[in-house]
């Protein structure tokens, strides 16, 4: 997977639904820019107009006209991938998962 992830220039998922969107942070990982449907947990990992695109699920011609606009515009997939890039390390890195998550246990502690 990592070679196709490497090789494209747009990353496209039109998930009508996804409960997190771990497939959005591996091609983050690879500075693509990201189209996805703004559904589910996905507007948590795609910031949209930042890190990707989001539109609605369902609506091919939005789905053809976010392809059409990325691919015309070089400096804005570089700059929609790049940002995805920074945003998986700061929002979404192994030492950021770590201390949300000791993060949360020890709110919880404190609370009871």
């Amino acid at each position: 997977m990592e070679l196709f992830y490497s090789r494209c220039d747009i990353f496209v998922a039109p998930s009508r639904y996804e409960s997190f969107g771990i497939i959005y942070l591996e091609a983050m990982k690879y500075g693509k820019p990201v189209i996805a449907c703004d559904t589910g947990g996905t507007p948590e990992v795609v910031n949209h107009g930042k890190s990707g695109i989001l539109i609605e699920p369902g609506n091919p011609a939005q789905l053809a006209g976010a392809i059409i606009d990325l691919a015309k515009d070089k400096t804005v997939r570089k700059r929609l991938g790049d940002n995805g890039k920074n945003r998986l390390k700061q929002k979404f890195s192994m030492e950021k998962l770590l201390d949300n998550t000791c993060m949360y246990y020890k709110e919880s502690i404190l609370q009871n």
